[in-house]
């Protein structure tokens, strides 16, 4: 028979039960949104900073199942679960970032950086402007859409030789783009219909680490691939490193464009994550609730 003044801690249990798995999930998605957002925004100015933190938060997460340890002899199996979502969240949140840095961040960049270089002759030895990242040309200079071919590989990927007056074979530049030609004689691509359209944006080589988990890091080889493809379909020559550039009317625009679709990555990734954090932070309640009920025993 039960006490008058006895009040049952099973209330108390239950609602603790629907709490704490959303402690395990919070901090996992503030790690995870993070790290992602230090490496879009600081990253390309202080990159040590990423990792100094990232190096800090798995520290952080560990220190309260450390800390308890230390003082109780029956350490509850809730904050080491706790320390390895947030370290877990925090190592998803580099890859991640590190794929939105790579994909988008680093090419707006590379075109702020790299040298820009006006009234360039379509004639003119691409060698001599290997350090571009934007060549701004000259009137009358044009993509030759006739002469276009797309190489399939996954995706098509397009090219065709830009033009004037004074290119007979060899064509030193190349307009690229990729799913936006047929197989020959076609292409609509970013600007090359734009008669007012003369700006080419370098397609700069992805040498980073992460290039081989993103597809930038295969582009500028399939790219030189449609180049060659081209250049034997319609006769003509290619220099051993022809520059292959997105023609494009508006550079202010492209550079746009990268930063909404980082933003779009990031923010679909954090939702993703989301997703993921809730089942991950009930399971590991669970797993923990029960070892320390077991270890109890």
């Amino acid at each position: 028979m039960q006490d008058d003044g006895y009040v049952s801690d099973e209330p108390k249990a239950a609602k603790r039960r629907a709490i704490v798995p959303w402690g395990l999930v919070g901090p996992p998605l503030l790690a995870f949104v993070g790290i992602s957002l230090l490496w879009v925004l600081v990253h390309h100015w202080i990159p040590i900073v990423v990792f100094i933190v990232y190096v800090a938060l798995v520290f952080v997460s560990f220190a309260p199942y450390i800390v308890v340890t230390e003082r109780s002899r029956s350490p509850t199996t809730w904050f080491l679960a706790w320390g390895l979502l947030t370290s877990l969240g925090g190592t998803f949140g580099m890859l991640s970032g590190s794929l939105a840095y790579n994909k988008y961040i680093r090419r707006y960049w590379g075109y702020e950086e790299h040298r820009h270089y006006h009234n360039v002759l379509a004639s003119e030895p691409a060698g001599a402007h290997a350090d571009a990242g934007v060549i701004v040309f000259t009137r009358g200079v044009h993509v030759d859409v006739t002469k276009s071919v797309g190489f399939s590989a996954g995706k098509v990927y397009c090219a065709a030789p830009i033009m004037d007056d004074t290119v007979v074979s060899q064509v030193e530049y190349w307009a690229v783009g990729k799913d936006c030609c047929s197989s020959r004689g076609e292409m609509w691509c970013d600007s090359v219909h734009n008669i007012h359209a003369r700006t080419g944006a370098v397609v700069l080589e992805d040498t980073s680490l992460m290039s081989n988990l993103t597809s930038s890091g295969l582009d500028h080889s399939r790219f030189l691939s449609a180049v060659k493809q081209a250049a034997a379909a319609y006769e003509l020559t290619v220099p051993e490193e022809p520059l292959m550039l997105r023609w494009i009317s508006d550079l202010s625009a492209v550079q746009a464009q990268y930063w909404r679709d980082a933003a779009i990555y990031v923010g679909v990734t954090c939702f993703l994550y989301f997703l993921f954090a809730i089942p991950a932070a009930w399971a590991a309640n669970e797993v923990a609730r029960r070892l320390d009920k077991a270890r109890r025993q």
